[in-house]
C-alpha cells in the first residue's frame, strides 16, 4: 500500500511495495514545554495554521476556544480531587484493616503447597488468559487502525487522547470504585470463611491484593499497549504474529517494568508500567503519588496531548478536502473542454493555414514575402514555431501556434498532493517537515 508523504510536492509514482499498513507521518509544529503554559501550545498552533485559508482554520480555531475554557475548568476539578484526597487517610486505613482481617482469617486453616497451587491455577487459566485475549484485542485494533487512511487514523488517535483526558479528570470517582470493590471482596472473603471454603478465601485475598496494590494506577491506552509489547517490538509494521508474541510476552497486567518504544505518547504508560511494581500506586504510595499537584499536572498534560490530537487531525482533515476539491475542478475542467472542443474545432479549421504550398498558387494563404518565409530554418527546412507558441504534447504532429480567438485555455491537471495557486494561498506546506 502506498504510504502518504506530506514532505511530497508531487511527480511521484504513487506506489511501492505492499504492507498491510497505512503509515502516516505526523505534521510537524514547534510547540512550547510541557512545563510552560498551556496558553503558549495554543499560541504555537494558531501561528502553525495562519497561512491556510481563514474559512477552512475557522473550525479549528473554535476547537481551540473550546479547549482554552476547558482548561479553565483543570482549577474546578483540582479543588474537587483534592476534597477527596483530604479523606483519603481514612479509606486506606480500612482498606488496610481489611487486608490484615482476611490475612489473619487463614492463619492456619491452609498451607503453603495449597496456596501455590491455587497461584499457579490463578496465573495460568486467568491471568495468563486474560493478558492473550485483551492484548489480542489491542492488537487487532491496532492492526485495523494501520489499514485505514491517513485522516481515520488521526480521528481515532483523537478520540484515544478524549477518553483518557475525561477518564483522568474523574479520576477521584475511579479510585472510590476501587474502595468500594475492596469492600466487597472483604465481605465475600467474610462469608466463604462461615462456610469453611478456605481456598476460596485464599482466592478472594489473591484478587483484594491485585487491586489493593493498584489503587492509584491510571489504565490509560499509552498503558495498555505497553503491557502488551515486547522489548523493541514494532507498532504499526508489525504482522498478526508478531502482535500475537508481543501479548505472549509482554507482561499484560503485570507491575514490572516493560521496555517499548519511546515515544512522547508511550512514556507515559511506560512509566506507570514500571512504577506499578513498588509503592507508587498501591494503597502504601497513593497520597504520595497522586497529590492535588501531580493530579492538575497529569490533567493538564492529558489535556495537551488531547489538544495535539486535534491538530494532527484538522491537518489530515484539510489535506484530504484539499485533495478532493482539486479533484472536482480537474473533472470539471475536462469535462467543459469535452464539450466545447467539437465545436471550436470546426469553427476553426478554415483559418488553418497550410505550410509548404506552392508559391505561384492562386491561393492567398500560400502567398510568401519575398526573400522565403522567415518562419523556414535555412538548415534543415524544419519549421519553428515563434517563442511563446503552442506546443501540443509530445507524440507526434507538427508544432505551430493557433490563431488568435476563442481558443479554450488548455486545462492544467491538479498537481498530485498540491494545490493551484489560484485557489490556495502560498507555501501551504511550512509547517511540514523537509526532506
Amino acid at each position: 500500500m502506498y504510504v502518504p508523504n506530506p514532505n511530497q510536492s508531487g511527480g511521484e509514482e504513487p506506489g511501492g511495495v505492499p504492507t498491510g499498513t497505512c503509515t502516516c507521518e505526523k505534521w510537524t509544529v514547534e510547540v512550547p514545554d510541557e512545563d510552560q503554559p498551556l496558553r503558549r501550545l495554543l499560541l504555537a498552533l494558531r501561528e502553525a495554521v495562519q497561512e491556510l485559508p481563514p474559512e477552512a482554520v475557522k473550525k479549528f480555531e473554535d476547537e481551540l476556544k473550546d479547549a482554552e475554557k476547558e482548561s479553565q475548568g483543570i482549577l474546578p476539578a483540582v479543588n474537587k480531587y483534592r476534597e477527596f484526597y483530604d479523606k483519603l487517610d481514612c479509606r486506606l486505613a480500612e482498606a488496610r484493616t481489611w487486608k490484615a482481617d482476611i490475612a489473619r482469617w487463614l492463619v492456619g486453616k491452609i498451607d503453603e503447597r495449597t496456596k501455590q497451587a491455587v497461584r499457579s491455577f490463578r496465573a495460568e487459566y486467568y491471568d495468563d488468559v486474560e493478558r492473550t485475549i485483551c492484548c489480542d484485542w489491542i492488537a487487532l485494533r491496532d492492526r485495523l487502525n494501520g489499514m485505514r487512511d491517513c485522516l481515520v487514523q488521526a480521528q481515532r488517535t483523537e478520540e484515544e487522547r478524549k477518553k483518557d483526558y475525561d477518564d483522568f479528570k474523574a479520576f477521584e470517582k475511579t479510585l472510590g470504585e476501587r474502595f468500594t470493590q475492596l469492600k466487597s471482596l472483604y465481605d465475600q472473603a467474610k462469608s466463604l470463611l462461615a462456610e469453611q471454603r478456605y481456598k476460596a478465601v485464599f482466592a478472594v485475598s489473591l484478587e483484594y491484593k491485585e487491586v489493593y496494590d493498584n489503587l492509584g494506577l491510571f489504565r490509560d491506552w499509552d498503558y495498555a499497549r505497553s503491557q502488551c509489547r515486547t522489548p523493541g517490538a514494532g507498532s504499526d509494521a508489525e504482522t498478526v504474529e508478531e502482535e500475537e508474541a508481543a501479548a505472549e510476552g509482554g507482561g499484560y497486567g503485570s507491575r514490572g517494568t516493560t521496555e517499548t518504544e519511546t515515544t512522547e505518547g508511550e512514556a507515559h504508560g511506560e512509566q506507570q508500567a514500571a512504577e506499578g511494581g513498588g509503592d507508587a500506586y498501591g494503597a502504601g504510595g497513593l497520597k504520595r503519588r497522586w497529590t492535588p499537584e501531580q493530579f492538575k499536572t497529569t490533567l493538564t498534560s492529558n489535556l495537551r496531548k488531547l489538544i495535539l490530537a486535534k491538530y494532527q487531525r484538522f491537518r489530515w482533515q484539510y489535506e484530504f478536502q484539499s485533495a478532493a476539491a482539486d479533484a472536482e475542478r480537474g473533472e470539471r475542467a475536462c469535462a467543459a473542454f469535452r464539450d466545447e472542443r467539437m465545436k471550436q474545432f470546426v469553427e476553426e479549421a478554415d483559418e488553418v493555414p497550410v505550410l509548404g504550398a506552392d508559391a505561384g498558387g492562386g491561393d492567398e494563404t500560400s502567398q510568401q514575402p519575398a526573400g522565403g518565409d522567415p518562419r523556414q530554418s535555412s538548415a534543415g527546412g524544419g519549421y519553428t514555431p515563434p517563442t511563446g507558441g503552442y506546443t501540443p504534447p509530445a507524440g507526434g504532429g507538427r508544432q505551430q501556434k493557433p490563431p488568435a480567438g476563442n481558443y479554450p485555455d488548455i486545462p492544467q491537471p491538479p498537481t498530485p498532493g498540491g494545490y493551484h495557486e489560484a485557489d490556495q494561498q502560498p507555501d501551504t506546506y511550512q509547517g511540514r517537515p523537509k526532506k
